[in-house]
């Protein structure tokens, strides 16, 4: 599979969308800011690794360490809401 193939993109933007929900609904921390935003999402061509671009106003070093503590939770729910 391409990098830039339809089937990527797509499955970019549907975990770009999983990602913001997670983030902006589910995770009930209240260290994470309300202005925080998913902007870009790059899959993998395996499908196996994923970078997430994402966007806040305030602090990005509390930032790091609030979504650093919740990643095992986001791979999870992500997981789950693709398959």
């Amino acid at each position: 599979m391409r990098k830039n193939s339809v089937k990527n993109t797509r499955i970019n933007g549907e975990v770009l969308k999983e990602l913001s929900n997670i983030i902006r609904s589910e995770i009930k921390d209240p260290r994470i800011n309300p202005m925080t935003s998913v902007v870009a999402v790059e899959v993998a061509p395996d499908l196996k690794t994923c970078k997430a671009y994402i966007s806040v106003l305030g602090d990005m070093s509390k930032l790091i360490d609030e979504v650093t503590e919740h990643d095992n939770k986001m791979h999870v729910e992500v997981e789950d809401e693709t398959e």
